[in-house]
């Protein structure tokens, strides 16, 4: 999990990647860059707060996605594989238009982050409420001494 300073870091250095891909001619290059976006994007909790976001979001793009079977999207580490096997097999235009719509989830989560929108996951939610009845539990049974 990011700190929000670094987390916009983190959006900076992913937005001139994708910039970079822009310019770039190499299509090992602008795969490679892209390698490095997928990998920090999908992993993101805070971009993809739930598994089901990250299949919305690849439905959208493109058809090759659709074909995916829905165990892949039970596991992070399994889609972000099977992602990088589609990359590595397409070609220059795929790869360009793939990550402008990277760019434009990206911008659209940095949007939200600058507005307090920030998309709580239900994970944070429930250690926070677990947090909360452990202190009262706490406060409820105390010793009197």
């Amino acid at each position: 999990m990011l700190v929000r300073g670094n987390q916009s870091k983190a959006n900076q250095i992913i937005t001139d990647k994708i910039n970079m891909i822009r310019k770039s001619d190499s299509e090992d290059k602008i795969r490679v860059e892209l390698y490095s976006i997928i990998t920090f994007m999908i992993l993101s909790t805070e971009i993809f707060p739930k598994n089901i976001d990250i299949k919305r979001f690849l439905i959208d793009k493109d058809d090759i996605f659709k074909e995916f079977r829905p165990y892949l999207y039970a596991s992070r580490t399994i889609l972000l594989a099977r992602i990088l096997r589609v990359i590595s097999s397409k070609e220059k235009r795929f790869l360009y238009n793939f990550s402008l719509d990277l760019k434009s989830k990206l911008d659209e989560f940095s949007e939200s982050e600058n507005s307090g929108k920030l998309i709580v996951g239900k994970s944070s939610e429930r250690s926070r409420k677990s947090k909360n009845y452990t202190d009262s539990l706490f406060e409820r049974f105390k010793r009197e001494e």
